[in-house]
């Protein structure tokens, strides 16, 4: 299938930031400069800020409105909330030690390139809430604020992409064409929805997110996931597939499950969405002042 082009603008453009921020930052942040207690790394703010009005003049209109979500810097297993299983702490304290780690200059460039937007003329809107990451921020963006209007999801996190629809597509690579939900299904060999990326990620794993696999991905087990994802209503459910004898007759490398349910379980975890109630959202959701 060949890459669709949409060629019309786009009602939201919605900002991973500090995944942008990776990406656009110059491997050689440059010099630092002073911006009242804190030291930021000025060449690579001014590089995210011409970015991110550069996509916006590209595929947005006049009324677009662009949102930053802001990662809470630190994993989700490194804080307890309301919104954090009380269990995650224990769950998940590997994958909180191999969680990248950037030097605080880098985290207050990130905080200056939201600033700079937060007093900016113009619809731009930022959302940020502790213990929760873009991902858990996209889904009540959403369903509170975009509903039924055009979106392009401006990240190269898979994460993003369960949400893909007919109105809502991904740039993951800003030197790329806007990818649609067919375009992703087509690269990846499945139907992108919700359900199948978080067990995609489960069970095949993530590098870029330090997401442990519990089987390769081969032709072979990439086939047979297909058909075992078509059978699974929601992710959960795979603890209880797996066990149909049936099931690992065909897929023979499934029997693994039995000896990975522990991984699979805490895989899904990680990787589902922490649910965020609007008044919530509502209170998070800052708009910029123009000033």
């Amino acid at each position: 299938m060949e890459t669709t082009i949409f060629s019309n603008k786009y009602d939201w453009i919605v900002f991973d930031l500090v995944n942008f921020c990776y990406k656009t930052f110059p491997k050689e942040k440059g010099p630092l400069a002073q911006f009242s207690d804190k030291f930021v790394y000025s060449t690579a703010a001014a590089n995210a800020i011409k970015s991110i009005e550069s996509l916006k003049a590209k595929y947005g209109h006049n009324d677009t409105k662009v949102v930053l979500l802001v990662d809470n810097y630190l994993s989700r297993a490194d804080l307890t909330s309301a919104f954090v299983y009380a269990d995650r702490k224990n769950l998940l304290a590997e994958y909180k030690r191999v969680r990248r780690k950037e030097d605080k200059e880098f985290y207050n460039t990130v905080n200056i390139v939201r600033y700079y937007f937060l007093v900016s003329p113009g619809n731009y809107y930022s959302v940020k809430i502790d213990g929760l990451e873009a991902d858990d921020l996209l889904k009540p963006l959403l369903d509170y604020r975009i509903k039924q209007d055009t979106a392009l999801l401006v990240t190269s996190d898979l994460d993003w992409s369960r949400y893909l629809s007919d109105k809502v597509h991904c740039l993951p690579s800003l030197k790329d064409a806007p990818e649609t939900r067919e375009d992703l299904s087509a690269k990846l060999g499945f139907d992108v929805s919700e359900k199948n990326i978080v067990l995609y990620k489960a069970i095949f794993g993530d590098a870029s997110d330090n997401i442990k696999g519990i089987l390769p991905l081969n032709s072979s087990n990439l086939e047979h996931f297909i058909e075992f994802a078509r059978e699974c209503p929601y992710a959960e459910y795979a603890t209880v597939l797996y066990r149909n004898p049936d099931w690992q007759k065909r897929w023979p490398a499934s029997k693994v499950f039995s000896e990975q349910e522990g991984q699979l379980r805490i895989n899904i975890q990680i990787i589902s969405t922490i649910p965020v109630a609007e008044n919530i959202f509502a209170d998070n959701y800052v708009k910029s002042r123009s000033s």
